[in-house]
């Protein structure tokens, strides 16, 4: 018999509050839900802040991290139903005036577990009062997809991050009370000292010695539990398993400049003009890796010293290249691990991609059993913790094969995992070596319903409406009877999918001037922001138009109209509204498969 833990112990294994006077106060039972998974613990000091976006007060423009990163930032979370919020906002707004007219520093009052409505009257009838920048999470008071719980960790309210320049928290303030200066403490640390304000703060109250103390996680016993150390295997994503497993990575884009970091401290002799950039394997002090693009030759800073002379350069034809780099992992005072992590670089001769090629690797006695374990991060920073754009996946060899293959499950970290009618709770350490799983009582999310087989040549093309660039709608039907279209579905962080446009860009450039065909290249699986802003400063010129679903795959059209479930994929339509082929991956410079489409169509 397996005893099950209820919710409100693995609420105990989370992070500890701090033991102070302090008001707090949870989210309104209105949003609570019986079958919501327990919160990630709360980000503290050392982690790294992950991109995301809210609304500006009118809802019409958005707040981004990406637009602060640089500056130290103050980010509160509050909400107009919170006591202790608005009793923290006078003080939240002296430090805002001492703030205001600096550039390496600023607010954002985030408004979380709260009605829009709300939010906008509060923002009007306070604006005499407080003037420091709001923003609104549009989730509202969803718990399921609200970025304060799922993302930061946040239960209570109000909770304020400190975030240094580099990204990473420098503290987690929880709570208020009248000449509570950690806010200042927190700012001095990140090098923004504005003295205090406010007053001072009153004696701490005496401890209960008879008050119950904090349970650390390790020393839970739970009746069940079942722990794993994993290591790194560059194999575990082989040919072999590629594709098969369900576990996709984000190849990430990396920016070049001329301009050379100070952390370079030795470069070899390169044969053209050294293009800088870097990506962050980890989350510790020494998690940035320099690299350098120089001609046909690809360096990096593979055991990241400063000294690119030590690690042999790599010949850059813009085809795959394999390289173990050094993952560095612990808060910013100083690393607690470093391992090697295994990435793979390709592009063109202007661009460059990341992409991991492998996982941790272990086994697992579960119930009883010894199986194989693996864990793959898809945002390839070798940083283990799930979230809703970058999910942490589990595979676990639950038929006892021996062997992680295609016959093994998957399962997202951040959600529990439903096997053999029972619940559990995945949790893996960031560095990916120490894995956990706990028998709960919570229930799985629904899943979706699975997505329909692609289309094939003679099947009727589904209608579908996408957005165009100014807002107006265009339907798939429209052109049914005039025009043949080239349905190209992308995203901007897909690199097979911009590495293919341009010969997309030289098929369009021959087809632009005629009346009886048509490309519409539609973004896909994205962040509207991401593909605006690319849209932007783009030199292509074949027609764009966006699926409004945005990010959210089991919403999207290319999903559950076409059964695109991984992209580049592209789709050629008949006059006669009949798909004539549906082409899977881009296979490089000779992959002339879509001219062959169009000659079928009757385009030559």
């Amino acid at each position: 018999m397996i005893t099950l833990i209820p919710l409100a112990l693995l609420a105990l294994m989370q992070e500890t509050r701090p033991a102070l006077p302090l008001k707090i106060q949870p989210a309104p039972a209105a949003a609570a839900s019986a079958n919501l998974p327990p919160a990630p613990a709360l980000l503290k000091a050392g982690d790294s802040i992950p991109n995301f976006s809210v609304d500006a007060p009118g809802g019409k423009k958005k707040v981004t991290f990406a637009s602060m990163r640089g500056k130290v930032v103050v980010l509160d979370f509050w909400a107009t139903w919170c006591g202790p919020c608005k009793a923290a906002m006078p003080h939240l707004e002296e430090v805002w005036k001492k703030l205001k007219t600096r550039k390496d520093a600023t607010v954002l009052a985030l408004c979380t577990s709260d009605e829009r409505e709300k939010f906008e009257k509060w923002v009007v009838e306070n604006k005499d009062k407080y003037s420091f920048p709001y923003g609104y999470d549009p989730a509202g008071r969803d718990n399921a997809t609200k970025l304060s719980r799922n993302v930061f960790g946040v239960t209570g309210i109000p909770t304020t991050f400190v975030i240094g320049k580099d990204g990473k928290v420098v503290d987690a303030i929880v709570g208020y009370s009248p000449g509570d200066h950690r806010l200042e403490a927190a700012l001095k640390q990140a090098g923004v000292d504005i003295g205090t304000v406010g007053g001072d703060a009153p004696p701490p109250a005496p401890r209960d010695p008879n008050a119950p103390k904090f349970i650390p996680a390790a020393a839970l016993t739970v009746p069940g539990t079942m722990r794993s150390q994993l290591s790194f295997d560059p194999v575990a994503f082989s040919e072999t398993y590629k594709g098969k497993l369900g576990l996709k990575s984000i190849p990430v884009p990396m920016a070049l400049s001329e301009t050379k970091p100070a952390s370079i401290t030795k470069e070899p002799s390169y044969s053209a003009t050294p293009r800088y950039g870097t990506i962050t394997v980890g989350d510790g002090p020494r998690s940035v890796v320099n690299v350098v693009l120089a001609g046909s030759q690809l360096f990096v800073d593979d055991n990241n010293n400063g000294d690119l002379t030590d690690d042999a350069p790599a010949t850059w034809d813009g085809k795959t290249v394999q390289r173990s780099v050094r993952a560095s992992y612990g808060p910013a005072a100083g690393e607690v691990s470093s391992r090697p992590y295994s990435l793979n670089f390709y592009g063109s001769a202007d661009r460059v991609f990341t992409q991991r090629n492998g996982g941790m690797v272990g086994e697992i006695t579960f119930n009883g059993k010894a199986i194989k374990a693996l864990v793959g991060d898809t945002d390839s920073d070798g940083v283990f913790i799930s979230t809703p754009t970058a999910p942490v996946y589990l595979v676990l060899d639950l038929k006892g094969t021996g062997a992680i293959d295609f016959s093994s499950r998957s399962f997202d970290l951040a959600k529990p995992m439903e096997i053999d009618d029972k619940i559990y709770r995945a949790r893996i350490s960031p560095d990916g070596t120490n894995l956990t799983i706990i028998p709960t009582n919570e229930v799985p999310a629904p899943k979706p319903p699975p997505a329909p087989r692609l289309p094939k040549a003679g099947d009727d093309a589904p209608d579908a409406t996408f957005q165009a660039p100014d807002g107006s709608s265009i339907r798939l039907a429209d052109f049914k009877g005039k025009k043949v279209v080239v349905l190209d579905f992308w995203a901007t962080w897909c690199g097979p999918c911009i590495a293919s446009f341009p010969h997309l860009e030289k098929v369009w450039q021959g087809l632009k001037g005629r009346e009886d065909v048509t490309i519409l290249a539609a973004n896909v699986f994205d962040e509207t922001e991401k593909y605006n802003d690319w849209r932007k400063t783009t030199q292509f010129t074949f027609p764009l138009v966006l699926d409004p679903a945005g990010r959210d795959m089991f919403k999207s059209v290319a999903r559950n109209k076409f059964g695109v479930t991984m992209i580049p994929v592209t789709i050629v339509i008949g006059k006669d509204g009949k798909v004539v082929a549906t082409l899977v991956g881009n296979t490089g410079e000779g992959d002339h498969r879509l001219e062959e489409a169009l000659k079928a169509a009757g385009i030559q």
